[in-house]
């Protein structure tokens, strides 16, 4: 049986921001949407056996566990709900930034 996958509003502004520094700073549209397409993409696949990602450095600093998804060189931070079958992205890094755990929600979304 298949996850829902849901990204919140926050892990879409940091998706975009990305992209739009792409687009804009570098003067690659087109990188741009090709990259967007492929973020999307991976994140798609938690849909299916998401636990087969590790945990994050973040997961240390909250109450519930949180996984790393690798997407090149940035970072898809997620929490699976069993429950629901519904896998919660909750934030989005470039992989050489220092994990902020304060950007995370204090407890797992529902």
């Amino acid at each position: 049986m298949r996850y829902t996958v849901k990204l919140s509003v926050t892990v879409v502004e940091q998706i975009t921001e990305y992209a739009l520094f792409i687009a804009e700073q570098r003067r690659a549209p087109e990188n741009a949407q090709r990259w967007l397409e492929r973020v999307y993409a991976a994140i798609e696949t938690l849909d299916r056996m998401p636990q087969r990602c590790v945990l994050a450095p973040e997961n240390a600093h909250r109450p519930y566990e949180i996984r790393r998804l690798l997407i090149g060189q940035y970072l898809a931070l997620f929490t699976i709900d069993e429950e629901k079958r519904a896998v919660h992205v909750i934030g989005f890094r470039h992989g050489h930034r220092l994990p902020r755990p304060g950007d995370l929600p204090t407890e797992s979304p529902k």
